[in-house]
């Protein structure tokens, strides 16, 4: 069985060929769409192909040490993107998006820069010296940095590329990263704009065994670029 053909079964399997009605449906999806309606489903063998490119690019990342930094706020699918950022230590942004993260990096940096100290300080205990009121007042501020800037921690300058899970909903980190050039791995549904994305990937994604196996298939290709190319099977 070939690569794709796996990849077409595993998803069918998953229930990923489903797509969103015609009324929800961008017209940029249209060719990949089979039937009308509530019937049409994504045509899996296109499908396959296009994440097949999109895979690709990852892999030609994880072989020059690049950073891919993961973007989801859909809660549903968080975990599973969380999981695959930290089993590859790259960053991640899961909460909300924060407005600026690529188009104003350096202030973005030094709210980092801050979390880190602070977090640094208090383990030093240089906090001491402080008040009961100034080190409350200080824990509530790096409770507020670690919830928003923890998952970035280590981005210490603009990212390779970009993973977004659900496009349509994260329309500004689409914008800010085509603003600074950055491209990206846009993993949507039929509702998405395919235009603004440079890798494109289509599924089901209220499907959670969907989004699960091409995460699983995406970390597959970071390793396999970073390790040489080593191991070439797709995920089983």
């Amino acid at each position: 069985m070939s690569d794709n053909e796996e990849i077409t079964k595993k998803i069918t399997d998953a229930g990923g060929q489903h797509a969103v009605t015609s009324r929800y449906r961008h017209p940029s999806v249209t060719p990949f769409v089979v039937g009308t309606g509530s019937k049409g489903v994504f045509d899996i063998e296109k499908v396959a192909e296009m994440l097949q490119s999109a895979l690709t690019f990852i892999e030609q990342c994880g072989r020059h040490g690049q950073v891919i930094f993961f973007v989801s706020t859909r809660r549903e699918t968080v975990d599973l993107v969380e999981k695959t950022a930290e089993n590859l230590l790259l960053p991640r942004m899961l909460n909300r998006w924060i407005g600026g993260t690529l188009s104003n990096f350096k202030h973005i940096r030094g709210r980092v820069e801050r979390l880190e100290r602070l977090q640094r300080e208090k383990d030093e205990g240089k906090w001491t010296k402080y008040t009961k009121k100034e080190k409350v007042l200080m824990n509530r501020e790096l409770t507020k940095l670690e919830s928003r800037f923890s998952g970035i921690s280590t981005l210490e300058n603009l990212p390779a590329a970009v993973f977004i899970l659900d496009t349509y909903r994260e329309k500004n980190a689409v914008i800010e990263a085509n603003n600074a050039g950055i491209p990206i791995i846009g993993f949507s549904n039929a509702n998405a704009d395919l235009h603004v994305v440079q890798y494109p990937i289509i599924a089901n994604i209220q499907s959670r065994d969907t989004v699960a196996y091409v995460l699983s298939l995406v970390e597959n290709a970071y390793r396999r670029g970073a390790s040489g190319g080593a191991d070439k099977k797709a995920a089983k």
